[in-house]
């Protein structure tokens, strides 16, 4: 999965969770529950609106995918 990623000076620019989903080509529903759940850390910069960061989604992504394919039965 390749990063699409806008920083200015080492710091991530955080985006809305459409913005997001729209850019990693990922379903709304699924980060807004990953966000909720609490696997997505969000941001609140301006007051309700939640803001992530690419790369968090991506780790959260990866750390989460692997967890079910090793317990086939």
């Amino acid at each position: 999965m390749s990063s699409k990623t806008s920083k200015s000076q080492g710091v991530e620019k955080l985006h809305t969770i459409p913005e997001t989903c729209n850019l990693m080509g990922i379903r709304e529903h699924a980060l807004r529950r990953a966000v909720s759940g609490g696997l997505v850390p969000y941001y609140t910069p301006f007051g309700a609106r939640r803001y992530v960061r690419i790369s968090e989604v991506e780790a959260a992504i990866t750390t989460h995918t692997n967890g079910g394919q090793n317990n086939v039965e």
